[in-house]
C-alpha cells in the first residue's frame, strides 16, 4: 500500500511540475507573440530590436468634431472607436498603456512640431483634423492619390479606379477609410506618423475612420505590408479600406471591414 501511495504522490508532483513549466512557457510564448505581432503594425522597434528599452509613447491627435457650450473641443464616435481599437495593439508594442496626456484633440495642438514625439498617430480627415492636413501637405503622394477637404464641405479620398474597387453590398451601407504610414516630417528624430481617416460613401465617414483602425490591427494582409514595405525596405505605404455598416437601426454597427487596395509612397 505504501508503495502505491508513493507512486501516486510522485506522479501527482511530476504532473504539477510539468503543468507549471508548460504553463510558464505558454505564457512567455503568448507574451512574445502579442508583442511581436503589435511591433509588426507599429514600427516602434525599427532598428532597435525587440528586447531594447521601451520606446517613447506616441502622441495621438484626434479630430475635433465640435465644441461644448463652454467652448471646449469635442471629438466624435468614430475617433473614440478608432482609439479603442488601436489601444490593445499599442499597449503591446510600446509595452505600457497610453498616456492620456498624449491623447489630444486637433484644436488643442497648435503647432504640431511642439507635440510630435518619436511617433505620431493622427485620426480624422482634414476637414476636422488640421494635423492631418498639415501632415498631408508635407507628403509626396503618387499622382491620382489623396485625401482632400472639398470646398463644398466634407472630405474625399482619391484613388485610381476607386469606383471599380468599392464593393457595395445589398442591405448594407458603407464608408471608406484611408491608412497612411510613413516617416514623420515634424521632428529631427525621424519617427513615424500613422494617419487613420474616414470619408462618407453611403453613410457617415465616422464608420470609415473606425473601420480603418480595425483593419490596421486585425488584417493580416496589412501586417505583411507593414513588415515588408515599411520595416524591411523603409518605404511609406497607404491602404484603402471599406467598412460595411448595418442599416437596420438609427445607429449602425460595422458588419465587416475590407481592405480594397494598398500602394507604396515615394521614399521620404
Amino acid at each position: 500500500m505504501n508503495a502505491v501511495v508513493d507512486w501516486l504522490t510522485g506522479n501527482v508532483a511530476s504532473n504539477v511540475a510539468a503543468s507549471l513549466i508548460i504553463g510558464g512557457l505558454l505564457f512567455v510564448w503568448a507574451t512574445l507573440y502579442a508583442t511581436w505581432g503589435a511591433a509588426r503594425i507599429w514600427p516602434v522597434h525599427l532598428g532597435t530590436g525587440l528586447f531594447t528599452p521601451r520606446a517613447e509613447l506616441p502622441t495621438v491627435v484626434a479630430a475635433t468634431s465640435g465644441h461644448t457650450p463652454q467652448g471646449r473641443p469635442m471629438t466624435g464616435a468614430g475617433q473614440f472607436s478608432a482609439v479603442a481599437a488601436l489601444t490593445p495593439s499599442l499597449r503591446s508594442a510600446y509595452r505600457r498603456s497610453l498616456d492620456h496626456r498624449k491623447i489630444l484633440l486637433s484644436d488643442e495642438v497648435g503647432q504640431i512640431q511642439t507635440h510630435a514625439t518619436r511617433d505620431l498617430i493622427v485620426i480624422g480627415a482634414p476637414s476636422t483634423n488640421r494635423t492631418t492636413a498639415a501632415v498631408l501637405a508635407e507628403l509626396e503622394l503618387p499622382e491620382g492619390y489623396g485625401l482632400v477637404h472639398r470646398a463644398e464641405g466634407g472630405d474625399e479620398i482619391r484613388w485610381p479606379g476607386l469606383e471599380e474597387l468599392v464593393q457595395d453590398r445589398p442591405g448594407l451601407l458603407s464608408a471608406l477609410g484611408l491608412i497612411i504610414q510613413c516617416r514623420t516630417p515634424f521632428n529631427q528624430r525621424r519617427g513615424f506618423v500613422t494617419i487613420i481617416a474616414g470619408v462618407k460613401h453611403t453613410t457617415s465617414g465616422t464608420y470609415g475612420t473606425a473601420g480603418a483602425a480595425i483593419a490596421l490591427v486585425e488584417d493580416r494582409r496589412l501586417r505583411r505590408s507593414v513588415t515588408d514595405t515599411l520595416l524591411r525596405r523603409e518605404r511609406p505605404w497607404m491602404a484603402l479600406v471599406q467598412a460595411h455598416v448595418t442599416s437596420d437601426s438609427t445607429v449602425g454597427q460595422i458588419a465587416d471591414v475590407q481592405v480594397l487596395a494598398t500602394a507604396e509612397l515615394p521614399r521620404s
